[in-house]
């Protein structure tokens, strides 16, 4: 499919059969989102060309993403998209230019068509004269989503909803409240909200909107200000549809909001903030099933996500830490797991800690303190930046080659361990791990593979010391590359 130059009336997309135009476009429909549609503008402009008109022409359920900010290239879409259900992105700001004024009543035109719609006003003045136009408009019983970006702090319009779409399960707000729509909250299966402001919100108020969210799948929400605690008395939230959780916030105590949800463990959870916080209240049900874990750890904003997926009967969870401060970053993601996921760590037989920053340092962190609770560990991944260097294996090496108060190994059933992308110097690094193979086999937790296959600077001696103590040592080979 010939797509180098859309605006070409004569590229390959158009010459494929109307079957298989319906098949591309339906799949496109259901895995698109609103966040990368802008990353995928030949499908939009393929979308007005005569043999996509025939194909949504008879097919409905096929859409056409129309935005207001292309000026005069969105007008000629719309009035060459037919009767073609829209998803329209509407945005109009004080200074905009004449051509994306006329968009922008060309699109108000043709608002019947939306099946979502996307509104962006970016001032004051244009919102007010707007609203009382836009009532008709809640009467569709085709419109799904509703996205309402505003600049300003305050409450939806009553009016607004007077009549709700009965099809409405999407809606996203920014700087609006929805707390007095209990009717409209009830038939969402997504709510996304954003306060891009510093000033203080009530828990128990955002609490109250959730607990109106009976068919809640996910939710998102984005606060720079303070959280208060919920007053005495809030009832616990139950949500028992939920799927996926991602807060937002600017101060560590909002975490506790969590604490105040009640879901099932499946939940795919995604907390950011824009400080550092050290012990995040995480409650336990998120994580008290898995069996493996992949920490990820890097320097970017800060934030805990974690993802939950099921395979091969295996519960899988991955949870990932950032952090602005390049020397610190690794233990701050490895004292969040230590503290925070406590009744996660005793399950765990698997555990992939990757990327690794090339300048992590653990000096002073105390593994055998997170190490004794990972009993059930069979399996444990470094994975470093290449070239990462010592400062990491070595400390983890000679922890794990020493025994607990116990005079019992720390994760006795550890049986692999796999180091990727490290340039193993100095020596020493070396000698910590055929101290940590040789102590392991002398205390009967003999590993059964040691992969350092995608290592660098490694003494030529090395695999020699290692092969007595070790079932198997995965050397490197000149085709296997680092990973980047």
């Amino acid at each position: 499919m010939d797509i180098a130059n859309p605006n070409d009336q004569g590229n390959g997309i158009i010459r494929l059969p109307e079957d298989v135009l319906h098949i591309i476009f339906s799949n496109l429909r259901e895995t698109e989102l609103a966040s990368t549609i802008h990353g995928r503008r030949w499908i939009v402009v393929s979308h007005v060309c005569h043999k996509w008109r025939q194909v949504a022409l008879a097919s409905t359920n096929l859409w056409t993403i129309v935005d207001t900010s292309w000026g005069s290239n969105a007008t000629e879409f719309i009035r060459r998209s037919g009767t073609a259900p829209l998803k329209l992105w509407i945005g109009l700001t004080a200074s905009a230019s004449d051509s994306e004024i006329e968009t922008f009543n060309l699109a108000i035109d043709h608002i019947s068509r939306a099946c979502e719609l996307h509104f962006s006003l970016g001032a004051e003045s244009i919102h007010m004269s707007r609203t009382l136009s836009l009532t008709e408009l809640w009467k569709k019983e085709t419109l799904a989503t509703i996205s309402l970006r505003n600049p300003y702090r305050g409450q939806i319009p009553h009016l607004h909803f007077n009549d709700i779409p009965p099809v409405l399960k999407v809606l996203e707000t920014t700087m609006a409240y929805v707390s007095n729509q209990a009717t409209l909250l009830r038939q969402l299966t997504y709510l996304k909200i954003d306060i891009p402001q510093y000033s203080p919100m009530s828990a128990s108020e955002m609490l109250g909107v959730l607990g109106s969210c009976v068919q809640l799948v996910g939710f998102e929400f984005s606060h720079r200000g303070p959280v208060s605690a919920p007053l005495s008395g809030t009832a616990t939230v139950t949500l028992p549809s939920l799927r996926r959780l991602c807060l937002s916030f600017g101060s560590a105590d909002s975490m506790d909001f969590l604490c105040h949800l009640t879901f099932l463990p499946e939940v795919s959870l995604a907390l950011k903030s824009t400080i550092c916080f050290k012990r995040p209240r995480i409650p336990p049900e998120l994580y008290s099933q898995y069996d493996s874990c992949e920490l990820q750890i890097s320097m970017s904003v800060i934030c805990l996500s974690s993802r939950t997926s099921t395979a091969k009967g295996q519960k899988t969870m991955d949870v990932k830490f950032r952090h602005t401060v390049n020397g610190t970053a690794l233990m701050q993601g490895l004292g969040i797991l230590q503290f925070s996921f406590p009744s996660l760590l005793v399950h765990l037989k698997t555990i992939t800690i990757a990327p690794l920053p090339p300048t992590s340092s653990t000096t002073g962190f105390r593994w055998e303190e997170l190490l004794r609770k990972l009993t059930n560990l069979s399996t444990l991944v470094v994975r470093g930046r290449a070239p990462g260097r010592r400062g990491f294996v070595g400390p983890l090496a000679n922890a794990l080659s020493r025994p607990n108060e116990f005079m019992q190994p720390f994760c006795p059933n550890l049986r692999t361990l796999m180091v990727e992308n490290f340039a193993l110097y100095p020596i020493t690094v070396q000698r910590s791990l055929v101290k940590f193979v040789a102590s392991r086999d002398e205390m009967g937790a003999r590993l059964g593979m040691l992969d350092i296959s995608r290592c660098t600077e490694l003494e030529p001696t090395i695999f020699d010391e290692l092969a007595p103590f070790v079932d198997e040592v995965v050397r490197p080979s000149p085709s296997t590359p680092l990973i980047e």
